[in-house]
């Protein structure tokens, strides 16, 4: 089959082309921006057309259009594959049709989500979840995120519930038995429940963390229902060095800072930073702690504000870039970087325009080409 991607540099995007390709489907794409997911897109043999959408993009004989829930109805991709007649696909109707071939493991919550099986992320957002119905889940935690879709805490807690209630009776359902938000979402679910905690033994994990001995101990559950033993799975965890921008460390390209230590994190949500931080500080005490950080969403700050102001207490220095904003689904104005960097006393606040700035404001043996628009480093 002829598939056309439209928003294919994200990561579940990205993901599902690689995996049809390989099935031997000719795939291609598109994306406003290129980044590092679209370059290893075109090296395996996908043609991806970059910037702006236009008809023109969808290759003649393109039989199905998959794209991205952030993609407008007024996309010019899309209106054109209207035009023609090609089948449409939202990402999560794609991976919900392709789940129903596979056992499939899904994985979702607020925070923390990255025989044949078939293990996905079970997006939040959007409500992309209810597309799936997977024979094991696994719900991390539930927090006040992505409130653009479900309003405030107790939408969400309805969402993930919603969720939960379409599964059959065949399903499991691995819950966290410390999130106080749990009751709310297990209400008249028909799957089996089943609870993690905070393990009693540590896993042998090489990124630090409450949090990630907590999935640790999830995914055990999960991978415990299909087979795998504890040995293995304690081997298989030993050898785990974290997902891509998440807590992931970087090698300065430069050998120019001296003990430094850099991460790159994608936490965008007040409880992931604060988390973030207090693992990287707990792991490194005698280290000072300076992030770098772009708050993501206009919305997410505004509604967000008082969490945030709270989240970096573990740091020593934060140094704050504009609001990435959002197409289609971020508020005109709101709270700003600048509003944050004021009301921040305790960790030594700075606001800067761009990345030049934030290097030049470190100084060049301290920033160098390793500086990324949210991250976290040590010295």
């Amino acid at each position: 089959m002829k598939i056309h991607f439209v928003g294919i540099g994200g990561i579940g995007a990205s993901a599902l082309a690689r995996f049809l390709l390989s099935e031997g489907n000719e795939v291609s794409g598109s994306d406003l921006v290129g980044s590092k997911l679209t370059e290893d897109l075109q090296s395996e043999g996908i043609k991806v057309v970059i910037g702006e959408p236009s008809g023109d993009n969808i290759p003649e004989g393109t039989e199905k259009v998959i794209y991205t829930v952030a993609v407008g109805e007024e996309d010019l991709e899309l209106q054109k594959a209207k035009e023609l007649g090609i089948t449409l696909q939202t990402y999560p109707q794609a991976l919900g049709e392709l789940s129903k071939n596979y056992f499939t493991i899904a994985v979702t919550g607020s925070h923390g989500k990255s025989t044949k099986y078939l293990v996905i992320e079970a997006d939040d957002f959007n409500r992309s979840f209810c597309n799936y119905i997977p024979q094991i889940t696994v719900v991390t935690n539930v927090d006040a995120e992505h409130l653009d879709t479900y309003g405030n805490i107790k939408g969400v807690v309805e969402g993930f519930n919603h969720y939960l209630k379409q599964l059959p009776d065949t399903s499991e359902a691995i819950l966290n038995k410390d999130d106080k938000h749990t009751p709310g979402i297990e209400q008249g679910v028909k799957a089996k429940i089943h609870y993690f905690t905070e393990p009693a033994e540590k896993w042998p994990l090489q990124i630090p963390g409450k949090f990630n001995q907590l999935n640790a101990e999830a995914a055990w559950l999960a991978v415990e229902m299909v087979g795998v033993t504890r040995k293995q799975a304690r081997g298989a965890v030993s050898e785990y060095k974290g997902a891509w921008r998440r807590m992931e460390k970087l090698t300065p390209k430069e050998n120019e800072f001296g003990d430094a230590i850099f991460f790159s994190d994608y936490g965008h949500h007040p409880t992931e930073v604060r988390a973030t931080l207090k693992a990287i500080k707990d792991q490194y005490p005698g280290k000072s702690l300076t992030v770098v950080f772009q708050p993501h969403q206009i919305r997410r700050l505004t509604e967000l504000f008082d969490e945030f102001v709270n989240a970096f207490d573990a740091a020593d220095k934060v140094i704050l870039m504009p609001v990435y904003k959002v197409a289609g689904r971020d508020l005109d104005t709101g709270k700003t970087s600048e509003e944050l960097c004021q009301t921040l006393k305790d960790s030594d606040p700075n606001y800067c325009q761009s990345s030049s700035v934030v290097e030049r404001f470190l100084g060049k043996k301290e920033a160098g080409s390793s500086i990324l628009p949210s991250g976290s480093r040590l010295k």
